[in-house]
């Protein structure tokens, strides 16, 4: 059986051996809501209602004030959509289905999409 002084050295070897960081200050309570007030660009408002206590020997009078809990979200940054302005077509994005329809007016497709549209349909499967 393990004596008491022997399970104290376990312990403590094995809470030096995980090197635990030095605790940090935390800022207080006004000090970070000003903080996340000055970067709204970076975090957005959110107010969660609380429920009122209706369980209280006092009665209840009306209006009931319902306090407002503030919590600040950071905001997501997604990257731009990429929008292609080019008049070409991609033809690897279309079904051979679609190239066949795209092929029914062949007044509107120059001679580099056509054959580029004919290379890409005869690469899929069953389409040769």
């Amino acid at each position: 059986m393990l004596t008491l002084s022997s399970r104290l050295t376990n312990n403590l070897t094995t809470l030096l051996l995980y090197g635990y960081r030095t605790p940090q200050k935390v800022a207080s309570f006004q000090q970070r809501i000003k903080m996340f007030n000055n970067k709204l660009n970076i975090y957005e408002r959110q107010f969660h209602m609380r429920p009122p206590n209706l369980e209280t020997k006092n009665a209840v009078t009306f209006p009931i004030k319902v306090p407002l809990r503030l919590r600040h979200r950071r905001i997501i940054k997604k990257g731009k959509e990429f929008v292609d302005n080019s008049s070409k077509i991609h033809w690897n994005r279309l079904t051979p289905n679609e190239i066949l329809l795209a092929f029914e007016n062949l007044e509107y497709l120059e001679y580099y999409e056509m054959m580029e549209g004919l290379k890409y349909l005869s690469e899929t499967k069953g389409q040769e």
